[in-house]
Parts: structure tokens; C-alpha cells; sequence
């Protein structure tokens, strides 16, 4: 196989994929800013991120290799969400690997996905996202209809009564204020900055370590963020099922389905 010369990036990916990663004007191999951004640029124009397993075997067509990288990829993405069992690992795993993929857009055309069987089956059509967009499909991955707006997660897709009181029942419990819970957040937990909808009212996901993983105007899009130094919560929302075996049992009462 041979290496190719150092030299201008492709204007085409018909042409290859050579590009330049680090704004020097030139496409090197051995750079490594040039060839992740060169690896990227091979893996989009086969497939990813809607199916990384095509956009793999356009690079290598080697089973075994595609089935090792997926698998090393979801360890990677368990990587960030420290402590998290059950199903919010799925939740967890599909709001990381869509970091940077969104743009933030409130409202049309964002795609707020149908069924939950539906967003477990495809990729958001589109670039944008709004939070709770972004939430919702992380949790139907999970098997779990959170609701398609902010209002409405709060109040847990109908399960819990509106209004600012904190509420617990076996499936899901609600907190109000700025204090976590009493046994500090877990991953999978959504916080709450406000609960209204429209740019009133926020919704992000307790990954672990500090962070939250989110959409938001303020990180312009899909993003990982402290939650300190942010706005302060206003509450949250924990769904009990995505660490226990009531996902089956309860499927016809939230609209979580076994996966």
C-alpha cells in the first residue's frame, strides 16, 4: 500500500480524502490533526454517524475488525458516564457519541422523533437539536418515552402532577431546587433550569464526574459541560427504571419498551 505524498487537501471525496486538520494548508498522513480529521471525513461519506458499521467496512472490509471497533467505542463511551448502570448506559452512550453532531435549533426542523421503537431505529434527520429533543432521544434508547417537551419531562410524560413538588414513585421521582439528591446525582438524571418550554426552561442529563451532556444555545449545539460555574438547577428528574428490572413491567404505563 502506498502512502500518499503530503500535499493540498481533496476538494471531492471522489478524489480521496486527504485533509487538512490543522489550517497549515497542506494534507499530511503522518500529521495527526490531518489524519483524524481525514478519517472522519472517510467515515461521514460512508455512513456515519447514522451507521458506523457501514462507514467501518468501507474502510476495512473485515468483519471481525468492525465488530472489534465497535465494541472498543462503546467501551470508550462507557468511559464517560462513571457509575452508570442498566439501561441509562444506552441513554448515556447515545447523548456522547452526539456530541458535536448538533447544531442548536428551537423548534422546526428539529425532529423530535416518533415512537420510541422509531428513534430506537433510526438517526434524528437533520443537523439541529434543541435540550429536550436531545434528551428524548437518549432515553428511547434507553427503551423510555420521557416526553417531547421540557414541560412535559418534568412532569414525566404524565406520570407525575405539575406544579413545583417533589414527588417519588417506583418508576420515577422529582426533586425541586437547586440541591441534588440526597444520594448526589447518578448518571442518567435529568436537571432541570427551569421547566417551562421555550427559552425559559432547559433540560440536560447528569453524566458523572461533575459534568452534564446536553443541547444548548449557549454551547452552540450537542455538547459536554461542568455543571458547576453553570445556571443554577431549578430541580430534577429521576427515572428509577433505567436501573432495575421494572422497564419490562411497567412498559404500558410510561411507554417503556424492552429492547
Amino acid at each position: 500500500m502506498s502512502v500518499p505524498d503530503v500535499g493540498p487537501p481533496t476538494d471531492d471525496s471522489a478524489e480521496g480524502y486527504a485533509t487538512d486538520g490543522d489550517g497549515d494548508g497542506f494534507a499530511n498522513v503522518w500529521d495527526p490533526a490531518d489524519a483524524i480529521a481525514g478519517a472522519a471525513r472517510l467515515l461521514r461519506a460512508n455512513g456515519a454517524p447514522a451507521d458506523y458499521g457501514r462507514a467501518l467496512f468501507a474502510y476495512n472490509h473485515d468483519r471481525a475488525y468492525v465488530a472489534a471497533v465497535l465494541a472498543r467505542a462503546k467501551e470508550y463511551r462507557g468511559a464517560f458516564a462513571p457509575g452508570a448502570t442498566g439501561a441509562s448506559r444506552l441513554a448515556l452512550a447515545w447523548a456522547v457519541g452526539h456530541v458535536g453532531r448538533f447544531t442548536y435549533s428551537l423548534g422546526p426542523p428539529t425532529d423530535r422523533g416518533g415512537s420510541v421503537q422509531d428513534m430506537q431505529t433510526r438517526e434524528p434527520s437533520g443537523s439541529t437539536c434543541d435540550c429536550s429533543m436531545f434528551a428524548r432521544w437518549a432515553f428511547a434508547q434507553a427503551g423510555v418515552d420521557i416526553g417531547s417537551t421540557t414541560s412535559v419531562q418534568w412532569v414525566a410524560n404524565g406520570l407525575l402532577p405539575a406544579g413545583d413538588t417533589p414527588q417519588e414513585t417506583p418508576v420515577v421521582a422529582r426533586g425541586v431546587g437547586a440541591d441534588p439528591p440526597a444520594d448526589s446525582y447518578q448518571p442518567g438524571d435529568l436537571i432541570f433550569f427551569g421547566h417551562d418550554d421555550g427559552p425559559n426552561g432547559h433540560v440536560a442529563i447528569w453524566l458523572g464526574d461533575g459534568m452534564i451532556v446536553q443541547c444548548s444555545s449557549s454551547g452552540n449545539g450537542s455538547n459536554i459541560r461542568p455543571l458547576a460555574g453553570y445556571v443554577a438547577p431549578t430541580g430534577w428528574v429521576r427515572w428509577n427504571v433505567l436501573g432495575s428490572s421494572l422497564a419490562g413491567a411497567e412498559s404500558s404505563k410510561v411507554g417503556v419498551s424492552a429492547r
